[in-house]
This record gives C-alpha cells, sequence and structure tokens, in this order.
C-alpha cells in the first residue's frame, strides 16, 4: 500500500508547489515537478496530504470523501474567502449573511442550519487550528497565511463529533517554521477603490528551537451600492483588519509547544437588500400608505390608503430591485464585529504515537442594524442585533500505532463552554403595529465528549476502520423576551415590556446525550486504486428556544438532538503515471428528529416568533466526483484541466406539525440545497529561463434552489394552500409568484487570474484577476416574511484588480 510521506513533499521543487494544479478541486493542493533535465517524465499529481483521521495522511489513503486545498492553491484560484472555497469544492456551500454581522451559513449534502442564535448550533462544524468555532463570526474574512482548507464530507461522529451531521471543514494557519527565515509583502487594488496590505514575517529566535510568525491584513474599498435614501453612503463597504501571531518552541526533540493568538476587527456596511416582491393584500401595503399619507389619513380612508402604499412599493420594485447597483433603504445597513481567539497547543512523541492537547478561548463580539425589508419603507428592520460570546474549550488526543503497526488508533476526550448575550430588537410595521419583538438570551452551554477510532490492516490489501463517540450537552439560556415600541425614527427607548408567561427573567434548560459511531472496510484493488463502504453516525445537540415570547402551543421550550445516520461508498484512483486522478463517493443519509426553525405568529398577539423544533425524519442522498489531470507536459509548457460536480437529492419521509393538528409538511422545500453544481477549471503554465507566467481560470455552476422554504399545493377544488401551514393563498398566480421570489436560478460564475512571477528565485510576483467576470447578479440570501414581502441580497458584481507581492 502507498503511503504518503511529508519527506518526499518537501524534497520537491518549491515551484512546483506554486504551479499546483489550480482546478477547483483538491488536486492544487500541491503538485510536483522534477529538476529542468528531467522534468517531463517526473512531473504528476503531487501527494495531498489531509488529517480526517487526525494524522497526517496521503487523501488517496484515506477511506473518507475530502477535498482538500493548500493555501498557495486558494490564492491561485483567488479563492480570498472561505465562502469562496465553497465554489470548488463539490457539495458544500457556503452563504455569508451580513444582516446580524458577517457570519456564514454552511450547507454540506444538504445539511445546513439557518440560524445564528446561540441556543442552536450548527450542522457542519469548523475547526481553526485544532479548536472548534461555535460561532461562525469572522470564519469568512480574507484567509491570511493559511496552510490548507480540507472539507471533510458526511457526519464526522467520532474524531471530529462536535455536533458534525453535515460534515467538518479544517482550516489549519501555517506553523512558524523554526529554521528559515522568510516573508512577504502584498498589496491589492481593485474595483471600486478595493485595497488591502498584507505582510507576514517567519523569524527563528534559536535556530531550531524557538521562532515567531506574524501575519497581518487590512483591507478597505468603498462599496458598491449608492444608497438614495442615505445620500452619500454606498452600501457593500468594507473595513476590516487581521492580524495573527504564533510562538512555536521544540522544547526537546520529543516536545513541542505553541501559542497563538488571532485578532479580527470589522466594519461594514453590509451587502445591501433590495425588495422583490409584496405580498398582494399584505399589511406592507397599509404600512406604505401610512408613511406616504401620514397615518390619521390612511385610516380615513383604507382601501385608497392600500392602493397608495401598493403603488409605492412598485415603484420601488421598478426602480431599485433590478441587478443595478443603486438601492433604497431606510436603514443604512451597519455591521461591526470583533474576535479574538487564544490557543495553546502541546504535543508530544512517544515510543507508540503523539500525544496532543489543544486549549482555546474565544470572544466574538457583534453588533448589526439592517433594512431586512430592502425599501424605503419600515416595514421589517433590525434595529439592534448584538452578541457577546465567549467560549472556552479543551481537547487531548492520543494517536499511534501498535500491534506490530497494523492497529492505528486514536482516542482523545473533548470539553467545550460557551456562555454571553444574544439580543435582537425588531422594527415591525410601526404605524401600524407600534410594537415589535425584542429577545434577549443569557446563554450558557457545556459539552463533553469521549472517543476512539482505530484501522485495522486485516491483510496488506483490506483494512477494518471503527469508532465510537460519547456525547452530552447541557444547554442553558434565561430570557427576557417582549415587545418595544417604535416609530419611524426606530425603537423608543425605555419601553420593552416582558410577554414571556412566566415572567422576566425565565430560565430554560436541557440535556442531551448521545452515541456517535463509524465502521467500514476498505479495500486496494492496484497500488493507486482504492475503494471503501462505511457508515457513520453522528450526533447534534438539542436545545433551548431563545426567541419566543410565549411557549405556542405544539412546540415545546426546547428542541431534541438530530441524529443522522450515514451509508457511504467511494473509489480513489489514479492512473497514467500519476497523472489522471479520479474520486468518487455516493451516499445516503437518513436525519432522524430534524432540526428546523419556524416563524409563528404568538397567541393573542400580532407579534411573531421564531421556534426551533423537530420535523421527524429526512433523507438526504447523491455523491460527488472529482478529476483532475496532466494533460499538456512540456519542458516548458503544462496545462491542468479539472472536472469537479455534486448531486444533492433531499426528502422529508416524515414531517407532520403538531401545532396544526399534524399536517404534513413534506411538501416544503429544502432551502439553500443545489440539486447540482459543477466546476471546470483550468491552468497553463509556461516557463521563460528566468521566470514564469499561470493563466487560470475556472467556471463555477449551480442549479436553481430555493431561498425559502415555502411551497404551495393546489387542492381538488383547484385552491392553492401553503405547504407550510395550509392555509389558502389567494390565487394559483399569487402562490407561484411567491415561489418565483424565492427561488434562485441556476447560473454560473467565471473567475480568471493571470500571474507572472520575476527575479531571483522567482520572488517577485504580479498577477491581474477578475472575480465573477459575467457580472452574475442573482439572489443568493433571502431576507423575507413571506405574509408581508420578499426581499434578498444579491451577488456582489464583477470585480477585478491587480495583486503585487514580493517574498524573502
Amino acid at each position: 500500500m502507498k503511503k504518503a510521506s511529508i519527506k518526499e513533499t518537501t524534497q520537491l521543487p518549491l515551484s512546483a508547489f506554486v504551479l499546483s494544479m489550480a482546478v477547483g478541486s483538491s488536486a492544487l493542493a500541491q503538485q510536483a515537478a522534477a529538476p529542468a533535465q528531467t522534468q517531463q517524465q517526473a512531473r504528476v499529481l503531487q501527494d495531498i496530504i489531509v488529517t480526517a483521521r487526525k494524522v497526517e495522511e496521503n487523501l488517496q489513503d484515506v477511506p473518507v470523501a475530502v477535498t482538500a486545498f493548500s493555501g498557495k492553491a486558494l490564492e491561485q484560484q483567488n479563492a480570498v474567502k472561505l465562502s469562496d472555497v465553497s465554489g470548488i469544492t463539490p457539495g458544500l456551500r457556503i452563504n455569508s449573511a451580513d444582516f446580524q454581522g458577517p457570519f456564514s451559513l454552511f450547507m454540506l449534502r444538504g445539511q445546513i442550519n439557518t440560524t445564528q442564535i446561540a441556543t442552536a448550533d450548527p450542522s457542519v462544524g469548523v475547526y481553526v487550528d485544532g479548536v472548534y468555532w461555535a460561532r461562525s463570526y469572522g470564519i469568512n474574512a480574507n484567509l491570511l497565511d493559511v496552510k490548507s482548507v480540507q472539507t471533510l464530507k458526511g457526519p464526522q461522529g467520532t474524531l471530529f463529533g462536535r455536533n458534525t451531521t453535515g460534515g467538518a471543514v479544517l482550516i489549519d494557519t501555517n506553523d512558524p517554521d523554526l529554521n528559515n527565515q522568510s516573508g512577504e509583502l502584498s498589496g491589492t487594488y481593485g474595483r471600486f477603490n478595493y485595497r488591502s496590505g498584507r505582510a507576514i514575517l517567519n523569524l527563528p529566535l534559536i535556530d531550531g528551537r524557538l521562532a515567531f510568525r506574524a501575519a497581518y491584513e487590512r483591507l478597505h474599498d468603498d462599496g458598491y451600492a449608492p444608497n438614495v435614501s442615505h445620500a452619500g453612503q454606498k452600501q457593500g463597504q468594507r473595513d476590516g483588519e487581521t492580524a495573527r501571531f504564533k510562538l512555536r518552541a521544540q522544547v526537546t526533540d520529543d516536545l513541542t509547544a505553541q501559542l497563538s493568538a488571532e485578532l479580527w476587527d470589522a466594519d461594514y456596511r453590509g451587502i445591501p437588500p433590495q425588495l422583490l416582491y409584496v405580498t398582494p393584500g399584505s399589511s406592507s401595503e397599509l404600512e406604505a400608505g401610512a408613511e406616504t399619507l401620514g397615518t390619521s389619513a390612511c385610516f380615513v380612508n383604507v382601501a385608497a390608503c392600500r392602493l397608495t402604499g401598493r403603488s409605492a412599493l412598485d415603484q420601488v420594485i421598478q426602480n431599485y430591485s433590478g441587478k443595478g447597483l443603486t438601492v433604497s433603504n431606510n436603514v443604512a445597513g451597519r455591521i461591526n464585529a470583533k474576535t479574538q481567539t487564544y490557543v495553546g497547543t502541546i504535543s508530544y512523541d512517544t515510543s507508540f504515537g503523539n500525544a496532543k492537547i489543544i486549549g482555546g478561548w474565544r470572544k466574538v463580539h457583534g453588533s448589526s442594524s439592517s433594512d431586512f425589508d430592502g425599501s424605503p419603507f419600515t416595514l421589517l428592520d433590525f434595529q439592534n442585533a448584538y452578541q457577546n460570546l465567549e467560549q472556552w474549550s479543551l481537547e487531548g488526543t492520543l494517536t499511534g500505532k501498535t500491534l506490530s503497526d497494523k492497529l492505528s488508533f486514536a482516542v482523545g476526550a473533548f470539553y467545550f463552554k460557551e456562555i454571553g448575550i444574544d439580543s435582537t430588537v425588531v422594527q415591525l410595521l410601526p404605524r401600524l403595529v407600534t410594537k415589535g419583538p425584542a429577545f434577549n438570551g443569557d446563554i450558557d452551554n457545556k459539552s463533553v465528549g469521549i472517543y476512539g477510532q482505530g484501522t485495522y490492516e486485516l491483510t496488506d490489501k483490506l483494512s477494518f476502520t471503527g469508532g465510537l463517540r460519547w456525547s452530552r450537552d447541557d444547554k442553558g439560556v434565561t430570557i427576557n423576551n417582549g415587545q418595544a415600541l417604535s416609530n419611524l425614527d426606530g425603537i423608543i427607548p425605555g419601553s420593552f415590556t416582558c410577554t414571556v408567561t412566566t415572567g422576566c427573567p425565565s430560565f430554560r434548560s436541557g440535556t442531551f446525550s448521545g452515541v456517535s459511531y463509524t465502521a467500514g472496510f476498505d479495500y486496494r484493488f492496484a497500488p493507486d486504486v482504492m475503494a471503501y463502504v462505511k457508515t457513520s453516525r453522528a450526533f447534534r445537540s438539542g436545545g433551548v428556544n431563545l426567541r419566543d415570547t410565549a411557549i405556542v402551543p405544539g412546540y415545546p421550550a426546547s428542541f431534541r438532538p438530530e441524529k443522522a445516520t450515514n451509508y457511504e461508498v467511494g473509489v480513489k484512483s489514479e492512473f497514467l503515471d500519476r497523472r489522471l486522478r479520479v474520486n468518487v463517493a455516493a451516499y445516503y443519509t437518513i436525519v432522524d428528529d430534524v432540526q428546523r426553525t419556524y416563524t409563528v405568529t404568538v397567541p393573542g398577539t400580532t407579534s411573531t416568533t421564531t421556534i426551533a423544533s423537530n420535523a421527524g425524519r429526512a433523507d438526504f442522498y447523491g455523491g460527488e466526483v472529482e478529476v483532475q489531470a496532466l494533460v499538456v507536459d512540456g519542458v516548458d509548457d503544462q496545462v491542468w484541466l479539472g472536472v469537479s460536480g455534486a448531486n444533492i437529492n433531499t426528502k422529508y419521509v416524515d414531517y407532520l406539525d403538531p401545532n396544526n393538528n399534524n399536517f404534513d409538511r413534506s411538501g416544503e422545500r429544502f432551502a439553500y440545497v443545489p440539486k447540482g453544481q459543477f466546476t471546470l477549471s483550468g491552468t497553463y503554465t509556461h516557463q521563460f529561463d528566468a521566470s514564469e507566467l499561470s493563466l487560470h481560470t475556472d467556471y463555477v455552476w449551480e442549479s436553481s434552489y430555493a431561498l425559502d422554504p415555502y411551497n404551495y399545493y393546489v387542492d381538488a377544488n383547484g385552491v392553492p394552500h401553503s405547504s407550510t401551514d395550509n392555509s389558502v393563498i389567494q390565487s394559483v398566480a399569487v402562490a407561484q409568484a411567491l415561489k418565483d421570489a424565492t427561488t434562485k436560478p441556476a447560473g454560473g460564475v467565471l473567475n480568471a487570474r493571470a500571474t507572472y512571477r520575476f527575479g531571483k528565485n522567482k520572488r517577485f510576483e504580479l498577477a491581474v484577476w477578475g472575480v465573477n467576470i459575467l457580472n452574475n447578479r442573482d439572489v443568493v440570501f433571502p431576507e423575507e416574511v413571506i405574509a408581508l414581502y420578499v426581499a434578498g441580497q444579491r451577488r456582489a458584481p464583477a470585480t477585478y484588480g491587480v495583486t503585487g507581492t514580493i517574498s524573502f
């Protein structure tokens, strides 16, 4: 069985890594080349080193579906942010939502959690330098000094078992080099006056024993969307900085210690929402009419007021809801977010393996205001969304081999605690309602887990992998929820009234535990062809509801854990003397007690509230393929091509609503889940005597998908009903218009980058790049209340620029 080795990788020339196969898939991670006199004969697709089983291994030897990229490979594809990685990772989609701080929603193989409230956990876990990040603030900041990004697909219940029913994303940043001094200075200028500067320094303090590494980036752009409701302001503006520091000590030949700190600070004027559709006959028409005519005049003639409001809203849609850049938002959305992350790692090599302890502390602070409806009227605005959270985690892992090296194992224990505040104040139809919901939760979450996994080589070709994990989560929240008075100027200070039936403050808690497992066989048919079959089960914690003002009948104060059982087969193969790589995986995942978030009306009030609950069973099935090929292998010219794709199918098997006479909601759609994805990529490289030119392009396409679960059905009498609550919809035309407004059309994004390297050791680099060259402005994130309106954020327009880099 062919094994990867770090030594083999590091002996290859650096230029081979820089020319890595930029094909929108895992082969981009590292690309090998031999010295010039034997270059044509020796060039192959290089090993990709992953840590899917807590140790460094060759991707082709790991019986797990993984897509991985090196930092250099991502740079070549102009993947500046983590959300850019989703376009080139089959089965993964990352939506960046700017209305409550710049956080990200992860969809992997159809699994997604659509809320960021602190009492609900994500279904895709994110680990940065080995530390689990419970909240995604800062995750979509620019990738700075990144070593690799790995996406582990399917339930990761054993080794990465912190609620990862959908999968896990592992981000590793570069550690200090103990022996070599190096650095990098980089500057970028682009459209909309985008500018950024980056500096990286690696400094050995004691040769071979102690080293320091620092990385810093500052970025700013002027925004791209003029807001006519706020003269001189542009939405989409970004101003942020990231700093990271690492100190690494080789205390003895066997003991390594490392400390790191990361600081991130962002001040954004978020991506502007646009009003796309107004539900006929809704209160939106009256609110717009009242704001246009005045409240008193409106209620003298309600019919005329409604017509006036409808006309005004239609005019907004006509003027400001297309694919142009100008918007009209009465609230100039503003987001401020800061994070601090500190990590300590101790690694000790023993005679039988490696013992590692990783401890982390992380604090996130985010506050924002947002015009949810994307209009100059106040239909629904976030006047203040605020989170101030802290987390502590500690994990110990022992990895190694025993039984004559036939058994590879990993065992460990995990502890996590999170505390803090999550609050939101909403301004809702102030001329009509005058009261908007206000939520405040003081959370206290704790999680513990123990796990073990091993792989035993039954023969030289056949191996078995098995593992178990036990997890327990304790969730608690003290809520102060109610209503606050508002007018057109905003929330009236001191107007809060508690509406929680048990009074304010009110404490809720829940304890949830479960066992996860993995089991599978892998068989190597040839040195470069391996197939595997596996099953796994993962546990995503239950929780307690934070944003309800009363316990709505049928929806309990807490919701149950989500349990995912996965069945998977895959093949990892290389052909043509390692110039062609084909990796394929197919899966079927059954999720019981799938967690869903609902917007419901509080009994006896006009206020809506957000309730998390369980929706029975949902099934997810499909597959992914990744192909990379070195198709031209000349001494001076090389061409790498690649294609990757995913197919995702979803269905509800059991979805009865206890709040509505067990109405069958299985007709609802799955939000943010495209059925099909594919990426076509290629890189051409030409070697000059003392320089090189690299041309890269990729096209990323997705099928249409729902931006909201909304759907409808037509009964035997031809009457349309909502698939969510069985309510009657005015007409089939209205029902279909709502569905169209909450559906993203199929489409693709074209990106390109040309890079020229020159000077001694090619340490100077000049790159010209373009992102979304075809200017695809589809809506990619909704901000809607179906009963009132549909609004959404469009993809940012085409951008282009130039980047200069000096390495030393």
